[in-house]
């Protein structure tokens, strides 16, 4: 089943509900955000980069020069 994921800049992004996880979309952006992706938030929580989404959200992705991929 499709699931349709917004980012902070209003683009979307299209997955796999179970499936596609926060690192799947950070492909779909750049290789370079793949490769230094450290944790998302989903809908607002923390979400693990290799957790399957679950359902239309919106997704934010930091890497680890951001305040939130140093936390974890």
């Amino acid at each position: 089943e499709k699931l349709v994921v917004t980012l902070p800049d209003g683009n979307t992004k299209e997955g796999t509900k179970l499936v596609t996880t926060p690192k799947d979309v950070a492909t779909m952006i750049s290789k370079s955000l793949a490769k230094n992706v450290m944790v998302a938030k989903v809908d607002g929580e923390d979400w693990d980069v290799f957790r399957p989404l679950e359902d239309d959200c919106k997704l934010q992705l930091f890497t680890f020069d951001s305040a939130e991929g140093k936390y974890t």
